[in-house]
């Protein structure tokens, strides 16, 4: 991907990776977003001790709709954080979905996250990925450093 967009503008790269971390972060969160609903709907009263009837309950509990209040009100934050993590990120989308965030609050949360991974991969990020994949390969940490002309 490097070489990719080693051929592309600074902007033009920002760009790219600005509505890739856009899609990916809205993809995560309506896949959350859809496991909550499906685990709220599946199933019906009779089927107390079916998995999908615990989820549902637990989904539908009072402590959960407390814990979704809170996640409402100041939990948000995490969304932004998240995209400054590496395996973390994924998670805390889904999480968005699952405990139902307001759409509009988490893409307004997202955008200064977006930004900062754009940032981050169409700079130094590609170059350091470059230089991992380098090592790996057995091409060193010499040539992944840039230090042979």
């Amino acid at each position: 991907m490097d070489e990719m967009l080693s051929n592309f503008p600074f902007w033009g790269a920002w760009i790219f990776m600005y509505v890739l971390g856009t899609l990916r972060g809205q993809g995560t969160y309506w896949i959350g977003r859809g496991a909550s609903s499906a685990a709220t709907h599946v199933g019906s009263e009779e089927e107390h001790d079916s998995k999908w009837a615990q989820i549902k309950a637990w989904l539908n509990s009072d402590r959960t709709k407390t814990g979704r209040t809170l996640v409402h009100k100041i939990g948000v934050v995490a969304v932004p954080l998240s995209y400054l993590t590496v395996g973390l990120q994924t998670a805390v989308l889904a999480a968005a979905g699952l405990v139902r965030i307001q759409w509009w609050k988490f893409t307004v949360a997202q955008i200064p996250g977006a930004i900062a991974w754009a940032t981050i991969y169409s700079g130094v990020g590609l170059a350091g990925w470059s230089a991992v994949l380098a090592i790996f390969t057995g091409d060193g940490i010499v040539p992944a450093l840039g230090l042979i002309v």
